[in-house]
């Protein structure tokens, strides 16, 4: 307790502008077997954006060969701006060794290896690179967007951007597997293929900032939430496909009662479930 004005006043008041010198902060980019846009040529739009942070999620039928040789292209971000990358990749014996003993990417680089026999978390640390380790199997994109406490990211930085913008997409693009640029790899809309255009051209296209002014103070339920500022906001998979405000499908909490539920049983979700074609990936 305080018992002046003036021992109040050491606690000074702290901005809540969210600001950064980035046009776009992160990036991601899906991977699988049927991918045919040249990574190099994704890599040097990434480059010219100066993006901070990217991540590419490799699927469960990515060949071996492909995962290894965009691995080896990484060290192609070594002059340049970005910050930090995250691989999530298939759990592969051969690809492990070789990412401990021949990668050459000076950027802090973080990789989790889904579909192990355990789950551990970072069980090594070597030079600018972590690896991580989860039984689960991962389903790219379709197991995005949910909700739970062990998703929440406390930061006030998160927090200062939640409440002005989406803290989801603001500032993010994504390539799908087929080379779309998106907002969102689970989205349909898509802005053009890098193939054909740039990711500068993309970005500059009418509607492709839009979503990014969607706060969760905007959303339905959400905008009652204690936890909304804490909680990623999916706008990919909707309770109510046709309202861009609705509920994030993937969240089973209820804020009026306090009670997590699983959001996959939810009667209002069953239609939406069906709708974006859920149903195999329900329970990853």
């Amino acid at each position: 307790m305080c018992n002046s004005k003036t021992e109040l006043n050491y606690f000074a008041k702290k901005s809540l502008v969210f600001d950064n010198p980035f046009e776009i902060t992160n990036c991601i980019i899906d991977i699988s077997s049927n991918s045919v846009f040249d990574i190099k040529n994704v890599f040097a739009n990434i480059m010219k954006l100066h993006i901070p942070f990217t991540q590419i999620r490799f699927s469960l039928n990515c060949p071996k060969q492909k995962i290894t040789a965009i691995i080896s292209d990484l060290k192609l971000f070594n002059d340049a701006s970005l910050n930090e990358m995250f691989l999530l990749i298939p759990y592969d014996a051969t690809i492990e060794k070789d990412l401990k003993n021949d990668l050459v990417i000076e950027k802090y680089l973080s990789v989790l290896f889904y579909g192990c026999e355990e789950d551990k978390e970072s069980v090594r640390a070597f030079n600018n690179v972590q690896i991580n380790y989860t039984k689960a199997i991962i389903s790219i994109p379709g197991s995005c967007g949910v909700t739970k406490i062990d998703n929440f990211i406390i930061q006030e930085e998160f927090y200062r951007e939640s409440l002005k913008y989406n803290n989801c997409l603001n500032q993010k693009l994504a390539l799908d597997q087929n080379g779309e640029i998106k907002n969102c790899p689970s989205m349909a809309k898509s802005y053009g293929n890098i193939n054909d255009i740039t990711l500068v051209e993309a970005i500059s296209k009418q509607g492709f900032k839009d979503l990014w002014h969607i706060k969760k103070d905007d959303v339905a339920i959400c905008k009652v939430c204690e936890f909304r500022h804490v909680c990623t906001d999916c706008r990919a998979y909707l309770q109510n496909p046709k309202d861009i405000y609705s509920k994030p499908l993937k969240c089973g909490y209820d804020p009026y009662t306090n009670e997590w539920e699983d959001w996959s049983i939810n009667p209002l979700s069953r239609k939406a479930i069906e709708h974006y074609g859920l149903q195999e990936t329900i329970n990853t």
